[in-house]
């Protein structure tokens, strides 16, 4: 399909052009439109555009400045010109310009559009099989090497100033191929490499002369092009160099494999021990899931951190809105492992019961709706109860019973101001199931009754 662009300042021209032809009749769909010769590249930084029909008479930027620019920007650009002259030698100088065509807006009718439309398919179907033949594409990739770039028209016209037009070739939408030399493979990735810094995000993966089943790995690559970018690279390079074997491809969801690793991440049990969470960040990388379930997967673990320890905890535990490598994840999730285990962590207990403290205020997070007693959460964590007293008021500054009630106000402060829950239903998801017990509980720890703090702090 041939992705077209139209540039024209008469709105109501535009919309009839853009409207009343039947584009799929000719293998073409409109993806853009701009009305004036700056909209338009702005435009082209954003949409993949095969064809540009442009008009020449424009304000703020003509037609003819829009076309030297698109020439020398996106030279794999087609160019067919909408204008009112029919004079042959002024059509004959945009022609010059690198125009392939061109359309007379007197002639905008079906029939004329249609015929012109016909001629102009064909000649972008000309140009592009030159070097899109699938009978020869094996022969390309044998001694090639292949780029996925997060923006493969832009790179591809960015190569084009580089390299021989002859050597490149865009297999799909997806995939960008270099025809290289087995002397000079090296070279020609040296080359690009050194020009990075005009490039967005780009994976260069060196193809195995031995390699089979092409057709193969030309969908797993055009597929999980946008996963492979999002582990493969990072802020600090944003271009990597791998062998096509190197490359993890995301593997066949299971979705009690996934509850698992979302068990594993949410009961924070890596908090405690580096070695548990560089073990379970390599778990879930292996799974590759797309960037949109990975950054929820994450920030709703981050959440779930914030709530439990948010006592402890300022502003330093960052929570990113989104994350777009998987280099990101990582450097957070150490983060926030450091920050809380150095917040919490006491040098006048071992290291043991600092641990355990650490998983205790974990177990009060998840539960502080139910009878919480010292006696059984130190069971739960393997600790004398006399000892564990000792090591929670040493880490966390409070008794238990102190730190439960601080934990449920909290709670209790959260309901109040985020949501419209009656009184008696937030007393009893903080662990009170005496309503006036938690009033006065609530009133002695703010000075403020349960219905008094909620009209005050009401967040909506």
């Amino acid at each position: 399909m041939i992705k077209v662009m139209v540039v024209e300042d008469d709105k109501l021209v535009r919309k009839n052009l853009i409207n009343k032809l039947n584009w799929d009749n000719y293998g073409m769909r409109v993806v853009a439109e701009a009305k004036n010769g700056e909209k338009a590249l702005e435009e082209l930084n954003k949409v993949d555009v095969d064809l540009m029909i442009t008009d020449l008479a424009m304000p703020i930027m003509s037609g003819i400045d829009l076309i030297r620019e698109v020439r020398k920007l996106y030279p794999n650009i087609f160019v067919v010109v909408l204008t009112l002259h029919q004079d042959f030698e002024y059509i004959q100088e945009v022609m010059r310009l690198g125009a392939i065509d061109y359309i007379a807006k007197v002639e905008l009718d079906d029939q004329t559009m249609g015929s012109t439309l016909l001629r102009i398919q064909h000649r972008i179907e000309k140009e592009i099989s030159k070097y899109r033949s699938s009978s020869d594409e094996h022969m390309w990739i044998e001694d090639s090497i292949i780029l996925l770039a997060n923006k493969p028209i832009q790179t591809s016209n960015l190569l084009l100033s580089i390299i021989s037009e002859q050597k490149v070739i865009k297999i799909n939408d997806e995939i960008i191929v270099i025809k290289t030399n087995k002397q000079n493979q090296s070279l020609k990735i040296d080359n690009i490499i050194s020009n990075q810094s005009i490039f967005d995000q780009l994976l260069i993966v060196r193809v195995n002369n031995q390699m089979e089943n092409w057709n193969t790995w030309k969908q797993k690559l055009s597929e999980h092009k946008n996963s492979l970018l999002f582990y493969e690279l990072n802020e600090e390079n944003k271009i990597q160099v791998k062998d096509i074997d190197q490359l993890i491809f995301p593997a066949l969801e299971n979705d009690l494999y996934l509850k698992e690793i979302q068990t594993q991440l949410l009961s924070m049990e890596w908090i405690k021990d580096k070695e548990h969470l560089e073990e379970l960040l390599l778990k879930v990388k292996n799974v590759r899931l797309n960037k949109l379930q990975i950054n929820d997967l994450i920030l709703v673990t981050i959440n779930e951190c914030s709530r439990v320890y948010s006592d402890f905890l300022s502003n330093t535990m960052q929570r990113n809105h989104i994350f777009h490598f998987w280099n990101d994840i990582e450097k957070q999730m150490r983060n926030i492992q450091h920050v809380i285990s150095t917040s919490l962590y006491s040098q006048s207990v071992s290291v043991e019961a600092n641990q355990c403290i650490l998983e205790a205020i974990s177990i009060i997070g998840k539960n502080l709706d139910a009878p919480l007693t010292a006696n059984d959460v130190a069971n739960q964590v393997n600790m004398s109860r006399s000892y564990f007293s000792i090591c929670f008021k040493n880490i966390t500054g409070h008794t238990f019973n102190e730190y439960i009630r601080i934990m449920r106000i909290n709670k209790a402060k959260n309901y109040l101001s985020f949501t419209n829950l009656k009184i008696g239903t937030i007393a009893e998801n903080v662990g009170y199931k005496d309503i006036r017990y938690f009033s006065n509980v609530f009133r002695q720890s703010t000075g403020l009754l349960p219905t008094e703090y909620r009209k005050r702090y009401m967040k909506y």
